[in-house]
């Protein structure tokens, strides 16, 4: 277990607990049926993360695998009109139709609820799909209301989530064998699994009884990223969501990062929270937050955090400086027990909540 609390980095997920919003969605599937489509084919899959990735496949020296859990709302909201499915060749290099009428349908075995999705493919497509015998199912979720693979799409989204920054876009893949296609009256196409495209940064304060930090008051950090890319890197190659090792080589444009910014929103339990698109790191232009904080008799005191390990005594490694990688939870846990503020740097996943979401609007 030290061996863990020594590096700074956990993988987060999409999960089945997800918040998603869409026309339609109800205890069973609604709307125009194959026979209504002029001789689309209805195709079904399901979005689910049942279990972690394993750690080992990012970088294997962040040690063991552990349990996820749902996070929370705003980590796995879907947005419903933002809500795209894909098909293109095996290879990527081309799209051949979009996944159109997308419904959804709540079910519940042994008390897991899960969500499935059902949508149609015209009628003109399936002859090429059928020819590729192989395809890639791609879905892309809260980054517009049109997308395109094509070109390695950007997003500006980052900070604190705001009336622009409503959601985290996410991607995710699976090869399917198209050959039945138009066999069957739905022809179901398993499971997706969904990959975000941002970081998560979380600073909060120890709760152990000596520690003289009684709030947090902003986070500033001195340069990031502000613009990222929707798919990760070599996802061409990938067959499977699972097969990205995207903590190995981050994928990231240049020349897009920001001056200082200050985050300052303070969640209900005193945590400051903020996502980053990923962001490469070095020593000649290092990441580095400052925090403000008050004690219970000194106000505005200042402390750093890097994006380095922290051993025992709360104080940053001279090496590795870590890049900042999609789909990763940076938690930072701060304290003062006497005139310098050290850190403790976790590794474990999320509190556990429980989500019902409601479709529909």
């Amino acid at each position: 277990m030290n061996r863990l609390l020594s590096h700074i980095f956990l993988t987060f997920f999409v999960t089945l607990a997800a918040i998603m919003v869409f026309t339609a969605c109800t205890g069973g599937y609604e709307g125009k049926m194959a026979d209504d489509e002029d001789g689309a084919v209805m195709l079904s899959f399901r979005v689910v993360m049942p279990q972690a990735f394993s750690t080992g496949k990012s970088r294997a020296e962040w040690g063991d695998a552990y349990n996820p859990d749902s996070g929370n709302d705003f980590d796995n909201f879907l947005n419903g009109n933002q809500f795209h499915v894909v098909i293109t060749d095996n290879n990527c290099e081309k799209e051949i139709a979009v996944v159109t009428n997308l419904f959804c349908a709540k079910t519940s075995v042994g008390g897991i609820v899960s969500y499935d999705f059902v949508g149609f493919v015209g009628s003109e497509f399936i002859d090429e799909i059928k020819a590729q015998a192989k395809c890639k199912l791609h879905i892309v979720a809260n980054v517009g209301e049109s997308v395109s693979l094509a070109g390695d799409p950007l997003f500006s989204f980052w900070g604190q989530p705001d009336e622009q920054f409503t959601a985290i876009p996410m991607w995710g893949v699976a090869t399917i064998d198209f050959s039945g296609l138009g066999t069957e009256t739905r022809f179901d196409l398993g499971d997706v699994y969904l990959l975000r495209a941002m970081a998560k940064v979380e600073i909060k304060k120890s709760d152990v009884s000596n520690n003289v930090i009684t709030e947090i008051k902003s986070v500033s950090i001195n340069t990031c990223n502000t613009v990222g890319y929707l798919l990760p890197g070599k996802w061409k190659e990938a067959t499977d969501t699972r097969e990205i090792s995207y903590g190995e080589n981050i994928h990231a444009p240049e020349d897009v990062s920001s001056g200082p910014s200050v985050f300052d929103a303070v969640s209900a339990d005193g945590v400051i929270e903020f996502y980053l698109p990923e962001c490469p790191n070095t020593e000649q232009n290092e990441i580095k937050m400052t925090v403000i904080y008050d004690t219970a008799i000194l106000a505005d005191q200042k402390g750093e955090i890097y994006f380095r390990n922290y051993p025992g005594d709360g104080n940053p490694d001279n090496a590795p400086i870590h890049d900042i990688c999609r789909n990763h939870l940076y938690r930072f846990i701060i304290l003062r027990e006497g005139t310098e503020m050290t850190v403790i740097a976790e590794v474990k996943p999320y509190s556990v909540i429980e989500l019902d979401p409601v479709f529909g609007l």
